[in-house]
């Protein structure tokens, strides 16, 4: 995978083109506003990709940067003996392992270092298990960094999942240690690390949940149910900014909550009244938000905050559509490309975000 960047402002056209006096190179002629540029595609700026096997599926990943470890939630299809990546999984404990297996397989809960990307602990999930979601963070009052994961139970007799978990680890000498756990109801598709507070999607419920520190003798850190919204369908995706709450419903589009320390309540006060299967969301500004949908579009929506009328002012409009062609199931906030010397010094340029497609593409 390869890529350029190309710091020109204002390019009207741009076409490729050969030139014998360069072969094997694709050549770029860019037009600008005053001015016509000829160039070529610069190889030094390249993805190097490591493909590492697993000998099983990975759902979910987020990275634990105070052990510099990736956390990992596989899914093992067939039972027998433990391995990962061919190997004999040495990050397995004997009181771990899941002698039963699921029509969906064993589920874990991986560390993986982020270096060597060698195993060096493992959580097994219970019988009929499913990881869903998993995030890092830190709670408020609290300054270490946990790994917070999302379960279901599946079952063949329910058509959805009507049980979970929300599992709070503490990485300690690179082994994951339970520090909490809370059952739920439903399946917790999506988490959400929310000033200091976790916020948790499961069912037609999105549940705010902050935390009670105590310390580790005394074996009172846990989480603490504070408030709730109700009225969606599923919930796929959550994004915060502030004290807002933007989330993406399986049928319902996108809508905007805004928190209310008192009373502590979460207030829906904007929506995307148009229905669309949102797959993923993200905040790309204040009051413009951009999601994905299930016939592999993008879309933006902005709310007009300047308004007067309380009706327009509960109204997500929608600005932009793009087709991508591809099912892009996760945004997160970042870029392939880094920013120069000079353009650090230059004023800061809208955050930009990177969209996940099913097909592979970044």
């Amino acid at each position: 995978l390869l890529f350029s960047n190309v710091n020109l402002k204002e390019v009207q056209y741009v076409c490729q083109f050969n030139n014998r006096f360069l072969p094997g190179t694709d050549c770029l002629a860019l037009v600008c506003a005053d001015s016509l540029v000829l160039g070529t595609i610069d190889s030094i700026q390249k993805l190097h990709i490591r493909t590492v096997p697993l000998g099983e599926e990975p759902r979910r990943i987020s990275y634990h940067k105070t052990s510099q470890c990736f956390v990992l939630l596989t899914c093992r299809k067939a039972a027998g003996q433990q391995l990962l990546g061919g190997q004999p999984d040495a990050s397995m404990s004997s009181g771990s392992v899941v002698d039963t297996i699921s029509d969906d397989g064993l589920h874990f809960v991986r560390l993986l270092r982020g270096h060597t990307f060698e195993c060096c602990n493992t959580f097994a999930l219970d019988a009929n298990e499913v990881g869903c979601s998993t995030i890092t963070m830190t709670f408020e009052g609290d300054p270490a960094e946990y790994v917070v994961v999302g379960t279901a139970y599946v079952l063949l007799e329910e058509p959805d999942p009507t049980r979970g978990r929300l599992l709070v680890f503490e990485v300690t000498d690179n082994r994951l240690c339970l520090v909490c756990e809370k059952d739920i109801k439903g399946a917790c598709y999506c988490l959400n690390s929310f000033n200091g507070k976790l916020l948790s999607a499961a069912g037609a419920k999105i549940q705010l949940w902050k935390w009670q520190p105590g310390s580790p003798q005394d074996g009172n850190r846990g989480l603490e149910y504070e408030c709730h919204h109700h009225g969606n369908l599923a919930t796929l995706s959550i994004n915060s900014v502030g004290d807002y709450v933007v989330y993406g419903d399986m049928m319902r589009s996108v809508s905007v909550l805004l928190y209310k320390p008192e009373p502590g309540q979460l207030e829906e006060i904007a929506n995307d009244f148009n229905p669309n299967w949102t797959t993923a969301t993200e905040i790309l500004g204040t009051d413009v938000y951009i999601a994905a949908e299930n016939s592999y579009n993008l879309y933006t929506l902005c709310q007009n905050t300047e308004t007067t009328s309380e009706d327009e002012l509960k109204l997500l409009s929608p600005l932009g559509y793009f087709h991508v062609g591809d099912f892009i199931n996760q945004f997160r906030k970042g870029s392939l490309v880094m920013r120069t010397s000079e353009q650090e010094q230059e004023p800061p340029v809208p955050s930009t975000s990177v969209a996940a497609a099913a097909g592979g593409t970044v």
